[in-house]
């Protein structure tokens, strides 16, 4: 049925002091709970208002609800490192991992043990004590040589003399955002280790967890930096879209400054060979992002005084396209890392280079 929510207030769905289940049935379908509502009571005098009413369909209910739970919290309520947590420099998946431990909710033995759900068991790593969240990241022998040889590697001072789960670690001060999101992700691959351990009987390798938090937290730095790039594929495409190409060309290593006529030309000669790629492999691509607004210019109004000694390659670029039936966008270089890395990496490998000029089969 069609209902104008704009216009719907409670008393259309109440009679005097008690909820009309005909009429809530009527709104909100056979499948509400009616039974659920009958242990609250209805104050006919008071205004109706709407709390959780989204102005338009891209606000989410949750957000609403949170903001309305979170509004008349007090500031001695409010954990600061709420905020800080989420602006870290680490995977969603961590952050949520972090937000376990703060709240006291992560499975450990100790944890599982006061639900009913397993034995007290000591802790996977040392065997020694029960496995508590603070034992586990602070206590454990393990997790304090993790921890040193992590101080080492960043030359920074790491304890917890309070303990890990408090989290004053993140928010007195002492830290910097980065030394902070590499805590972070160590205690995640601690976590990993120690979920290892108990599911697959691996072995612990202390220098590994501290290299790849470093590692965890240098991606991710790095990916913020070109947020912007996600962005655009996220708001302007969609599944439907397909795959995405992206072409990069890069200069020989040790070579002086290019010239911009030979920059173009190897600009447009990767072009060719990726959309060349696409039609042997088959692939379904209709967008395709190049980093110069030169190589955007030519392939779309290509000059005849300017541009006569790339005539071929554009006319021949201009025809895969068609044949194709895909687009050219030009974006910046920052957002198409993995092919300008790719490139480089090409121009390095002299077994694709060779290939590319057709002297030599790859390895």
């Amino acid at each position: 049925m069609d209902v104008d929510v704009d216009c719907l207030t409670i008393s259309d769905v109440t009679i005097g002091d008690r909820w009309n289940e005909t009429q809530l049935e009527h709104v909100f379908g056979t499948n509400f709970n009616v039974q659920e509502l009958t242990s609250s009571s209805i104050d006919p005098n008071s205004c109706n208002h709407w709390i959780w009413n989204p102005h338009t369909r891209h606000h989410k209910i949750s957000a609403f609800v949170y903001k309305h739970l979170n509004q008349n919290l007090t500031q001695s309520e409010s954990w600061p490192g709420w905020q800080l947590l989420w602006k870290l420099n680490i995977a969603p998946r961590t952050k949520h991992f972090l937000w376990t431990v703060f709240h006291g909710r992560l499975s450990t033995s100790n944890f599982l043990f006061q639900l009913r759900l397993g034995p007290n068991n000591t802790c996977a790593l040392c065997g020694l004590f029960p496995e508590t969240i603070d034992h586990l990241f602070c206590q454990c022998i393990i997790a304090k040589h993790v921890w040193n040889y992590l101080s080492l590697k960043i030359n920074t001072y790491i304890h917890f003399p309070i303990g890990f789960a408090v989290g004053s670690w993140l928010t007195d001060g002492n830290l910097s955002k980065h030394c902070a999101s590499i805590i972070a992700a160590t205690a995640w691959l601690i976590w990993k280790s120690h979920c290892d351990v108990i599911f697959r009987n691996a072995i612990i390798n202390i220098p590994a967890i501290a290299c790849r938090a470093l590692s965890h937290v240098q991606e991710y730095t790095a990916s913020n930096r070109c947020l912007a790039g996600h962005k655009l594929i996220l708001n302007n495409f969609s599944c439907a879209n397909e795959l995405f190409l992206f072409s990069h060309s890069s200069p020989n290593p040790g070579c002086c400054a290019i010239a911009m006529i030979d920059s173009l030309m190897d600009e447009l000669s990767a072009l060719d060979v990726a959309l060349h790629s696409v039609l042997d492999n088959r692939l379904n691509i209709k967008h395709i992002f190049v980093n110069t607004t030169t190589t955007l210019s030519i392939l779309n109004h290509p000059n005849p005084v300017t541009t006569w000694r790339f005539n071929s390659q554009i006319a021949n670029i201009r025809s895969l396209l068609e044949e194709l039936g895909s687009s050219i966008h030009c974006t910046p270089k920052t957002w198409m890392l993995p092919a300008v890395n790719l490139a480089t990496h090409g121009v390095n490998s002299s077994d694709i280079n060779l290939f590319l000029f057709g002297r030599e089969l790859p390895h």
